[in-house]
């Protein structure tokens, strides 16, 4: 039987092993226990959707975590270009079809999902040098039980962040999964908690779809979110679907009708992988940097 303190989850889209690693983030400004953070996705030409994927149905209604990193990259991309106004960090778009596949490749996603160690390993060997799209100056970091605090920094900094969650339900400490177990993986977009509870919205990348298969595009979904104690882990965050949800209850496969879930569907978010890229002024002072060294070793050549 598995235990939560094992990190082993079985997510809908996903069979997720969290691993250990930690992402330590400066502290959020926080105004009576006030979390908020928002991002502009509407800079995106499109809003994917994982039932674009390839494989067949079973391993699109499967590929949540190449989709929704795909959505998360592009807006990395046009925050970028538009905001920060520093050259596209990517060597192609990733805001289309293409990097799906590319990205459901290098995470090794199936018709059982995914792992997260693979969802970690498979965006980095992505964005690597000798990947489908080399992206030197993006960074990258995977986190588990993300706190409030840790999401609106993360948010406010405009970074990139995708959210595996766990389907289930706590209470008195204690989580019980959904029927059948699974989970979901999507995009943060924006939060608004006060002393905890509140709302967040997310691109979802099964979109709209009242069926059992994933639609084509994404769409923008609000939760609600409530801060719970996990017994072992402390307080994590659970959100609740407003609208239909993609709650896998009975297989692992995503293929049957009653896959899809009501609204009301519950879990709380166990990972996150988050996406940055640095700052003109954090470029500039590592351009400054270099050229010192590099005049010190020429003058040190000199002297030689």
């Amino acid at each position: 039987m598995q235990t939560l303190n094992q990190k082993r989850l079985m997510f809908k889209n996903l069979l997720l092993i969290i691993p250990t690693a930690v992402l330590s983030f400066a502290a959020p400004m926080l105004h009576a226990q006030v979390v908020s953070g928002s991002e502009n996705y509407n800079m995106l030409s499109a809003f994917l959707g994982q039932g674009s994927a390839q494989g067949g149905q079973a391993v699109a209604n499967n590929s949540c975590v190449p989709t929704s990193t795909a959505n998360g990259l592009s807006f990395l991309e046009q925050y970028a270009i538009q905001i920060l106004g520093i050259p596209d960090p990517f060597t192609v778009t990733p805001n289309n079809v293409a990097a799906i596949n590319a990205l459901q490749t290098a995470q090794q996603v199936t018709a059982n999902g995914t792992s997260a160690a693979n969802s970690f390993s498979g965006l980095n060997s992505y964005l690597s040098p000798t990947g489908a799209n080399p992206a030197p100056s993006v960074t990258t970091a995977q986190n588990f039980d993300p706190t409030a605090a840790l999401l609106g920094n993360q948010l406010s900094a405009n970074n990139a962040v995708q959210l595996g969650v766990l389907w289930g339900n706590i209470a008195g400490g204690a989580f019980t999964a959904a029927n059948g177990g699974g989970g979901h993986f999507v995009s943060l977009t924006a939060m608004n908690l006060n002393a905890g509870a509140g709302t967040m919205t997310i691109l979802d990348p099964w979109g709209n779809s009242g069926g059992a298969n994933a639609s084509t595009e994404g769409a923008f979904i609000s939760l609600n979110v409530s801060t719970v104690n996990l017994t072992g882990v402390g307080n994590v965050l659970q959100v609740t679907w407003t609208t239909n949800a993609p709650e896998d209850t009975f297989n692992q496969d995503g293929t049957d009708p009653s896959d899809f879930g009501a609204a009301g569907a519950t879990g709380y978010i166990a990972v996150e992988n988050v996406e940055a890229v640095p700052e003109p002024g954090a470029v500039a002072m590592l351009g400054v940097g270099a050229a010192g060294l590099l005049l010190r070793l020429r003058r040190g050549r000199k002297a030689i």
